[in-house]
């Protein structure tokens, strides 16, 4: 079903309200241990001390404690929170688009003023109409944001953490990370933070370190003797990838392609 406009701002503004309070009362409730984790994961630990230079930065820190923080057995925050309590409403609508938030690469495209932007998930090859009012005044087309998508029957919108993802490399990492098209609902939440692990650890590194990281990857798959695979490997030694490109980052449904 496709809502006007209209109905859509109506519907998202009291979502997003019941989003960020329900946003709220799971940060509030996370140990130091596990932002303290998180945001060394980001980068942005220094000597023992959470740097955030931005409140962008700070919301993705919190972002990734909630949805990508597993401290024992399979449940994130998100998932212990919805095992204790019963919700109803926009509260219960809103938990159950929480419990299947995915992590992707969504690039921008026409805006809808006062509403959002029409958008496609570069990853699963959606597209779709996302829910945003600032985007809605600055978002610019073609732009490519590293974020978590909540999904609602007629649009989507982000949790309201995001990094900017260079248009390129998010093409070459989601034919690299192939082939994930049309399975966005079969996605797990472990999937999802594989990827926030993957996609943010390749915008922290920048474009030409990140390529190599991608085309190491396929390297890996090929021959034991193929000697690309020992010429990546040296590669990525030499500009020391190996520690900050770890492979345990690959998600298991991910099948990289040869270089």
């Amino acid at each position: 079903m496709t809502l006007p406009p209209a109905d859509v701002l109506a519907t998202y503004t009291r979502l997003r309200e019941t989003q960020r309070a329900l946003n709220l009362t799971l940060t509030n409730a996370l140990s130091k241990k596990a932002i303290l984790e998180s945001a060394e994961r980001l980068g942005l630990v220094r000597r023992g001390r959470v740097i955030a230079d931005s409140q962008l930065d700070l919301d993705l820190v919190m972002d990734t404690a909630v949805y990508d923080y597993y401290p024992s057995g399979n449940e994130n925050a998100v998932a212990r929170y919805a095992g204790r309590h019963e919700l109803t409403g926009d509260a219960k609508t809103v938990l159950d688009a929480m419990l299947r938030a995915r992590f992707t690469l969504v690039e921008l495209g026409e805006r809808v003023k006062g509403v959002g932007v029409q958008a496609r998930d570069v990853v699963f090859a959606e597209s779709f109409f996302l829910a945003d009012v600032a985007l809605s005044r600055t978002g610019v087309p073609g732009l490519v944001l590293a974020t978590r998508l909540l999904s609602f029957e007629s649009f989507r919108m982000t949790t309201g953490a995001y990094r900017l993802f260079d248009a390129d490399l998010a093409s070459l990492a989601a034919t690299s990370c192939g082939p994930l098209a049309g399975l966005a609902a079969t996605l797990t939440p472990r999937d999802s933070s594989f990827l926030a692990r993957l996609f943010l650890t390749l915008g922290n590194l920048g474009g030409e370190e990140a390529r190599i990281a991608l085309a190491g990857l396929a390297a890996a798959k090929l021959a034991a003797q193929d000697p690309r695979r020992k010429a990546y490997a040296r590669l990525r030694a030499a500009r020391g990838l190996d520690e900050r490109f770890p492979k345990d980052l690959i998600p298991s449904r991910c099948h990289f392609r040869g270089p």
